[in-house]
């Protein structure tokens, strides 16, 4: 059915590994023009390709591989849990 099953579950593992690694990814290259004065061109393009790769992967899971695109949706819309658990992982600074 649409709320249950395998197929539905492994729907929402990949939408929500495709935002959580997309969080990760531009993190990281954030961080790298930011702190690391990489070029700028490096974030727009790195941005371009990651962009490119989650669209095929996410039309492989929903048109080849016929998961739920409900499913999906449900697990791309974990943004807000992938944040809060970077944001726990954030090693803090003691403040002097």
């Amino acid at each position: 059915g649409l709320w249950g099953g395998i197929d539905f579950a492994l729907a929402v593992l990949v939408g929500s590994s495709v935002v959580i690694v997309n969080f990760w990814w531009t993190k990281r290259l954030v961080q790298s023009v930011v702190f690391d004065k990489k070029p700028k061109a490096l974030l727009t393009a790195s941005y371009l390709f990651k962009l490119g790769l989650s669209a095929v992967v996410l039309y492989v899971a929903i048109i080849t591989v016929a998961l739920s695109a409900v499913g999906i949706v449900i697990g791309l819309s974990s943004l807000v849990p992938a944040v809060a658990f970077f944001a726990i992982q954030r090693p803090t600074t003691p403040s002097d």
